[in-house]
């Protein structure tokens, strides 16, 4: 009965540290996508961008891109969004976005060639990966993620 025991408090206390770094990894990745989110959102709201204008370029952006097929669907739809803000810079409602894209979409543009992924996070490693700040590349593609995708 000890042995038992034994055994079963051990695999109690075994677990209780393992459920806890599986519940802190999903904690981080929710506060994270959460960050990205908030970031995008007070940049929207600096630039005074109401609903309607971004509700307008995501219908003229979806619009433009609709009719392209590729066999890799997810990863040449994001190609072509990227091309698509990037030739279109001046209909971004938001000033601040507008300027970096402006800023930045020749790097954009070299960053397809190493895109991998058709997920945001894909997009902005490969935004990062061509020279493009952190904080700009993760508000670039989350912008491109949730307005154009």
């Amino acid at each position: 009965m000890k042995k038992f025991l034994a055994a079963a408090i051990a695999t109690i206390m075994l677990s209780i540290p393992l459920s806890n770094v599986a519940a802190a990894s999903k904690s981080l990745a929710q506060s994270e996508s959460l960050q990205v989110s908030n970031s995008l959102e007070s940049i929207l709201e600096k630039d005074n961008v109401s609903k309607e204008e971004l509700n307008e370029y995501s219908k003229r952006a979806k619009a433009e891109l609709s009719g392209k097929p590729n066999l890799q669907w997810r990863l040449g739809a994001v190609k072509n969004a990227v091309k698509f803000v990037v030739d279109h810079h001046n209909l971004i409602p938001s000033k601040t976005i507008r300027g970096w894209v402006d800023k930045y979409g020749n790097k954009m543009i070299d960053a397809l060639d190493t895109l991998e992924s058709g997920t945001r996070i894909g997009l902005q490693l490969a935004f990062e990966e061509a020279g493009i700040p952190r904080n700009v590349a993760k508000a670039i593609a989350d912008f491109i993620v949730t307005f154009i995708l």
